[in-house]
């Protein structure tokens, strides 16, 4: 079910050009690889041009775990994502735990305030709506 609300809150985003056209992460016919040639596309030019370019590089480690459940809520309900959707959003995000195991020890179980489900089907879409 998830998956099926992903596709249609990414279709929701796309048809109406909330997300850049720079977004490449967990977008259909973009990736990495894609972000990559662009890029040197972008330097091949400014070089055979003689301009100057700079670059900078951004380690998003652990971004998925930093997202405010409460920020995500709001920017959703921003887009226009409201209603039964949203509260079914808030209730898949809401009253998740974590619980840490080394060995046969078990830390406490903590709730979890941030974050988007990593593995989840609607995780990294929530993720560049963010």
């Amino acid at each position: 079910m998830e998956r099926i609300i992903a596709t249609h809150i990414h279709d929701y985003f796309h048809k109406n050009h909330l997300l850049s056209d720079m977004q490449h992460g967990f977008t259909r016919g973009h990736s990495t690889c894609t972000n990559l040639f662009e890029s040197m596309n972008d330097w091949t030019l400014s070089v055979t041009s003689k301009t100057g370019i700079s670059v900078a590089y951004i380690d998003f480690s652990r971004a998925f775990d930093s997202v405010t459940h409460a920020k995500i809520f709001a920017r959703l309900h921003s887009y226009g994502i409201r209603g039964d959707l949203l509260q079914w959003l808030t209730e898949f995000f809401t009253g998740r735990t974590h619980q840490t195991g080394v060995g046969f020890s078990m830390s406490d179980v903590a709730e979890l305030l941030s974050g988007v489900v990593q593995g989840s089907g609607i995780g990294p879409v929530v993720f560049d709506i963010y």
